[in-house]
């Protein structure tokens, strides 16, 4: 996907495909995170990529919303995705 995104760089469903993606990445990261919760270095890897991931997602998909083309439930995403990644910052600071 990234390659098609490289070569299509205007293809704004291949944008939101891919931030939609690293969405459902984050939210797997975030499940191995608690699974791996007994395992500090585990846990610990897991929310970094979980946080890197939505980082990744959110960024589109602000781009987007500030330009007026996210609507319903996708206007949201945002929102979700800041409250994830605040949620992976107090997983990490309590994380040994």
């Amino acid at each position: 996907l990234e390659r098609m995104r490289s070569a299509s760089p205007a293809d704004e469903t291949l944008q939101i495909n891919i931030a939609t993606i690293n969405e459902e990445f984050g939210y797997a990261s975030l499940a191995l995170a608690r699974r791996h919760s007994g395992s500090s270095q585990a846990h610990r890897a897991h929310i970094l990529t979980a946080r890197s991931y939505f980082e990744k997602s959110i960024e589109t998909f602000r781009r987007f919303r500030d330009d007026g083309k996210l609507v319903g439930i996708q206007a949201k995403k945002v929102e979700r995705l800041e409250k994830e990644i605040a949620e992976c910052d107090v997983l990490l600071s309590k994380a040994p």
